[in-house]
């Protein structure tokens, strides 16, 4: 029997069981593939449920603009912590998004990232940085935390060093993107931004898109804070 139609138990044994014979599996989530890491428990649940929250999330928050007028078909998505690009593949595939900017520090996620947009078609609107976002340009520290690829955390937001080891990343701001023009600023329907804590650094480096008032959606905890952010007076 394929793994796609098993239980939830049988598919949690069989991915385990798939630990000891492969670095990486696939699963299918509406319709769409993703490979993910049999050593990750993110990737477990993933493989297990066939659904994770932030696909749920920007269904929601799309529904959201939708009703309140704010959708634009056709304009861009940007995903600032994009992990292995679920929630980049279905803005793209799913949600109507014409192209993509993917932004993911840490090394695995965006390897997974990069095979996850060639499994779905998509690399070719999606362009796809290993940055970490910030407020400043440079070099980060990224803590990689050994229980799920979803939590490695930036040294600042994390005082206890012990808790991981780290790798040195590039940052940027959302601001010298847009200098680059690899952001088109005109063209953005979305700004998504799971960067785990970092948030609040994320927006201090976005004066350009909150001047023209994208929407953005932050997760926190279990769900997401949506709006329009005024630009600096």
């Amino acid at each position: 029997m394929e793994a796609s139609r098993l239980g939830a138990t049988a598919r949690r044994a069989f991915f385990t069981e798939a630990g000891l014979q492969t670095p990486y599996v696939a699963v299918e989530v509406d319709e769409l593939i993703f490979f993910v890491a049999t050593n990750d428990r993110l990737a477990r649940q993933l493989f297990v449920r066939r659904w994770r929250q932030d696909i749920g999330h920007l269904k929601r928050a799309v529904k959201v603009l939708r009703e309140h007028g704010g959708y634009r078909a056709g304009s861009t998505f940007v995903d600032v912590g994009a992990h292995i690009g679920t929630t980049t593949v279905g803005a793209v595939c799913r949600e109507g998004f014409a192209r993509a900017v993917a932004l993911e520090p840490a090394p695995d996620n965006f390897r997974m990232l990069k095979v996850n947009l060639v499994a779905n078609e998509v690399e070719s609107l999606v362009t796809a940085l290993q940055v970490a976002v910030s407020d400043r340009e440079g070099e980060v520290e990224l803590v990689l935390t050994a229980r799920s690829s979803g939590t490695h955390t930036l040294l600042p937001l994390l005082p206890d060093r012990a808790s991981g080891a780290s790798v040195g990343v590039p940052a940027v701001r959302l601001d010298d993107l847009v200098r680059r023009k690899v952001i088109e600023p005109d063209l953005v329907g979305l700004l998504w931004a799971d960067a785990h804590g970092a948030e609040g650094f994320v927006l201090a480096g976005a004066s350009v898109l909150l001047e023209r008032r994208v929407p953005i959606v932050t997760l926190s905890g279990r769900g997401f804070r949506a709006g329009r952010r005024r630009g600096r007076r």
